[in-house]
């Protein structure tokens, strides 16, 4: 009769021999980014804003997307940005999210 295999010997195996991943929103690894942009959408901590308005003109739309909805989900707007806009349009909202911290910053 088999038995089971305990859940850390599969995450083991399943894990392979791969590097782990390393998180930050300058991890050289999308996933890295990706996983810091979840994270910051969840954290009441503002200091992840201005790395969170940067990878608003991300190359990949998957992080654009979790960008501005993490902005969203903190200020309630989104003062126009659509992940999906063509890259003009994305840089002038971007610009209108830069414009906001910087205010927000100088006010105090």
């Amino acid at each position: 009769m088999l038995r089971p295999l305990p859940l850390c010997v599969l995450t083991l195996i399943a894990s392979g021999c791969s590097q782990p991943v390393q998180v930050g929103f300058a991890s050289p690894d999308p996933q890295g980014r990706t996983i810091a942009l979840a994270r910051a959408a969840d954290s009441p901590d503002d200091a992840s804003v201005p790395a969170m308005i940067n990878l608003l003109n991300s190359s990949d739309s998957a992080q654009r997307m979790l960008a501005i909805r993490g902005l969203e989900r903190r200020t309630g707007e989104t003062l126009g940005y659509e992940h999906f806009a063509p890259e003009a349009d994305r840089l002038a909202a971007q610009a209108r999210w830069a414009e906001w911290w910087s205010s927000r910053e100088e006010g105090g």
